[in-house]
């Protein structure tokens, strides 16, 4: 197993931003790398709780892609793991 596993999350709803995200950027083998939501938008703005600007808040948790649709974080070969966050 490699020592941090890079994470997609699908579902970029309030609970994952109040849950999964900040649970995932805490944790000491995991690297979020991915997130989608269908309501684009959504992943755009995962600040709900943050109160930051949403790239801000990309940033913090060092997720670098936003996506639409899961199959996009399903052809990425990096992604070792996808957590199902809606």
């Amino acid at each position: 197993m490699p020592e941090r596993l890079r994470i997609g999350v699908i579902g970029a709803s309030w609970y994952s931003d109040l849950r999964h995200l900040p649970a995932l950027k805490n944790h000491p083998h995991a690297d979020t790398v991915a997130i989608c939501d269908v309501i684009n938008d959504r992943a755009e703005e995962m600040d709900w709780f943050s109160g930051m600007k949403p790239k801000e808040a990309h940033l913090m948790l060092g997720i670098s892609e936003i996506y639409r649709h899961e199959g996009q974080i399903a052809a990425i070969p990096s992604v070792e793991k996808r957590i199902q966050g809606t």
